[in-house]
């Protein structure tokens, strides 16, 4: 469906740019400057797709500056009961990782580091469903302090079982 953003005393701009990881010539550049209290992301919805269950996990490769900022990844499961809900309405799984450095490093998450996001509440699916994924994001903000940077993201893809 293509690609948003949303932000929340937060300052955002992002880019598919000519910078990507190994063979792939494009990556998406995230700039943002966040106050503290503040954070603000991007993602992208898509149609669920069965397949994801056969899958152990996703990764992608990223870069960023400066190193050590922490973003939180995130997939969100539409709940099966509910197929008529809106993206709005999927249960976000996430976990917070740190970025490195100036140098591409992969980045691999297995479905059970997933975690139900607190803030979302008792609504939605409670358990994590890969099959009826329907949105992933990169969020940024600590709420503690400011932060400001520059993450570039390529090769976003499932890792296979086994």
């Amino acid at each position: 469906d293509g690609w948003w953003d949303w932000s929340d005393n937060a300052r955002l701009a992002w880019e598919v740019m000519e910078s990507g990881h190994g063979d792939s010539r494009w990556a998406m550049q995230f700039d943002f400057n966040v106050d503290a209290g503040g954070s603000g992301g991007i993602g992208v919805n898509f149609a669920a797709d069965p397949a994801w269950a056969d899958a152990a996990g996703i990764s992608f490769f990223w870069r960023a500056d400066p190193p050590g900022l922490p973003v939180t990844f995130a997939l969100a499961v539409q709940d099966p009961t509910q197929p008529d809900a809106g993206p709005s309405d999927a249960a976000p799984f996430e976990v917070t990782v740190q970025t490195g450095g100036q140098d591409w490093t992969q980045v691999t998450i297995p479905w059970a580091k997933l975690v139900k996001a607190e803030w979302f509440g008792d609504a939605g699916a409670d358990t994590f469903d890969p099959a009826n994924v329907i949105w992933l994001a990169f969020s940024v903000g600590t709420w503690d302090q400011p932060e400001q940077g520059v993450i570039w993201i390529d090769d976003i893809r499932l890792v296979p079982a086994g």
